[in-house]
């Protein structure tokens, strides 16, 4: 510590000496170059043996002395008197200064006491140079930084947790994006909505709603499908004999209306099949397959009229009613649709797009879901994230019509939905496709006339013959009775 302010003191008489030389060389003008006479050779003779002296207190200081003596080792020992003579114009990163007569030449301080930076000094602009200290450990899912107070890297794990309990977060190990994948919360339950609580994190599974509001169904839910089926309630009283309905969640059993107001027939209704019975007074002749009719008094058995005109039909009559079986015409291919024509050929038209073509195979492995879409827009392709795999789910286009046919345009991924064919090229039925089944209902060409014979020609017009000898003359009165005047003489009936 002495030392050193023995060197301060003499830095400060110095500076003083210069500044007194300075003001004289500038009132007086500068003096002739110093002779080699007594005194100066006794002033640099001093001055040599102070600076030995502090090269010998200097030789046990730190590694920054030790660099500045050995910036000044090796090079020619240059005497000055100021700082200009001492400037090299070399080297724009040392800074030049004439210290006790003699350069000094130090080296630029760029230390900017940031651990974190790599300090330089460019040597071409003598500018300082910061350079950031390069921490990237090359992996994406980390943030790289340097500590400011111990200089070490830090790499710290990328925060991908979007504060949502029912996602699992993790970080894309080539991309460094951070990766949301939804909690499956899938039971496997079609009768269920599945959801995840977002506050708990917990799957629910709230049990469908099928409830339709109508207290005349039983409402529940379809396991396998897991579509609403509404069961209208049973309000059958197994009665055949009553109109069963439901009305406001009550059973109502109306009896079957089964008057046909003639009085030549016993109304009834059948308690076996539902069937109103209308028999005929006293003319019933125990075969269910004739019509037995009173008319004007006088029974008629014709027998029963099962022709429905319909080529496509086996027609009978079995216990009184009528059978009409539509010839079978299925040939067990799934991919024709099967009729019977006006001539009563079966024919079989090919469907179109059947059977319909696989779906394209996974293309591999997926990023996202535009990855999965092909050329066919039948085909909705999702990528499987926990997997990175493809999956193909063909559209649903079915509208749970059985009368429809139905398939998907595979060039406008449009549903189409044809009706199911049902002409029995007929002209007298009505053709109607009902819960996916062909009906074909006989044309109604009753006249109410029963001295006419109804039937429909091929244009599909109805057409009513005339019956000869209807209606038929009334039988002989019986003997004893009388019939006209002309039966009877003298009040007496005449034989």
């Amino acid at each position: 510590m002495l030392l050193k302010r023995q060197q301060y003191i003499i830095y400060i008489f110095l500076i003083i000496n210069i500044l007194l030389l300075s003001f004289a060389f500038a009132w007086w003008g500068a003096p002739d170059p110093p002779k080699d006479d007594e005194s100066t050779f006794s002033m640099r003779k001093m001055l040599a043996a102070r600076h030995e002296r502090e090269n010998d207190n200097n030789s046990d200081n730190d590694d920054d002395d030790d660099d500045h003596s050995d910036s000044n080792s090796g090079s020619e020992e240059q005497f000055c008197r100021n700082d200009d003579d001492c400037n090299d114009e070399h080297n724009l990163c040392v800074i030049d200064t004439c210290v006790n007569y003699r350069c000094v030449h130090t080296p630029k301080n760029c230390n900017d006491y940031n651990p974190c930076t790599d300090d330089s000094c460019d040597p071409y602009t003598g500018e300082c140079v910061h350079n950031p200290k390069d921490c990237d450990d090359n992996d994406p899912c980390t943030d790289d930084s340097c500590d400011p107070y111990t200089g070490e890297c830090v790499h710290t794990p990328k925060d991908c947790d979007d504060r949502d309990p029912c996602t699992d977060d993790s970080c894309d190990p080539y991309t460094g994006e951070c990766v949301h994948t939804p909690k499956d919360c899938d039971d496997n339950d079609p009768c269920t909505d599945d959801s995840c609580d977002p506050y708990t994190g917990e799957c629910v599974h709230t049990p469908k709603d099928c409830d339709d509001r109508d207290p005349c169904t039983d409402d529940s839910c379809n396991p396998y499908t897991g579509e609403c089926v509404h069961t209208p309630k049973d309000c059958d009283d197994y009665d055949p004999c009553t109109d069963d309905s439901c009305v406001n969640g009550t059973c109502i059993h109306t009896p079957k209306d089964c008057d046909d107001y003639d009085p030549c027939t016993d109304d009834s209704c059948n308690p076996r099949t539902g069937e109103c019975i209308h028999t005929p007074k006293d003319c019933d002749d125990h075969d269910p397959c004739t019509d037995d009719f009173c008319r004007n008094g006088r029974c008629v058995h014709e027998p029963k009229n099962c022709d429905d005109y319909d080529r496509c039909t086996d027609d009978s009559c079995v216990n009184g009613t009528c059978i009409h079986t539509p010839k079978d015409c299925d040939d067990h291919d799934e991919c024709t649709e099967d009729s019977c024509n006006r001539r009563g050929e079966c024919e079989h038209h090919q469907i179109p797009n059947c059977p319909a073509p696989p779906p394209p195979p996974p293309p591999g492995f997926c990023d996202e879901d535009s990855d999965c879409q092909g050329h066919d827009l039948c085909v909705i392709g999702t990528c499987d994230l926990r997997t990175y795999r493809c999956i193909q789910t063909p559209k649903d286009c079915d509208d749970h019509d059985p009368c429809t046919n139905d398939s998907c345009d595979p060039y406008t991924g449009d549903c189409v939905h044809t009706p199911k064919i049902c002409d029995d090229y007929d002209p007298c039925t009505d053709d109607s496709c009902v819960n996916g089944t062909c009906i074909h209902t006989p044309k109604d060409c009753d006249d109410q006339d029963e001295c006419t014979e109804d039937s429909c020609n091929r244009r599909g017009e109805c057409e009513h013959h005339p019956i000869p000898n209807c209606p038929a003359p009334p039988p002989p009165p019986p003997p004893g009775f009388c019939n006209e005047n002309s039966d009877c003489l003298d009040g007496v009936p005449t034989e």
